[in-house]
């Protein structure tokens, strides 16, 4: 079994309270994210216009798409396991 099929990246935003002290505002997994026997990929954050508002919402919805929304910008995460974890998985047998 691939470390990577239990794989789970966290997004964790900050930002201020009123008196201007630093505070964690979220602390999530990533909800959009896809896992093969040979890499694993997690989009943290998107937004649909560049440049984005401070505050601007993620726009992620769920499901991995390809390529980031006609200008805007797609922030992914994509981990590789060990050579040996792959290669022994056989998921990338010659035919």
């Amino acid at each position: 079994m691939s470390s990577l099929e239990n794989y789970q990246a966290r997004v964790v935003t900050t930002g201020s309270t009123a008196d201007g002290r630093s505070t964690v505002v979220a602390d999530a997994n990533t909800t959009t994210r896809a896992a093969t026997p040979t890499f694993s990929v997690a989009d943290v954050w998107q937004v649909d216009a560049v440049p984005p508002a401070v505050d601007a919402a993620d726009t992620l919805n769920g499901t991995v798409a390809l390529d980031p929304p006609k200008g805007g910008v797609l922030v992914r995460m994509v981990s590789f396991p060990p050579d040996a974890e792959w290669q022994a998985s056989g998921a990338t047998r010659r035919r």
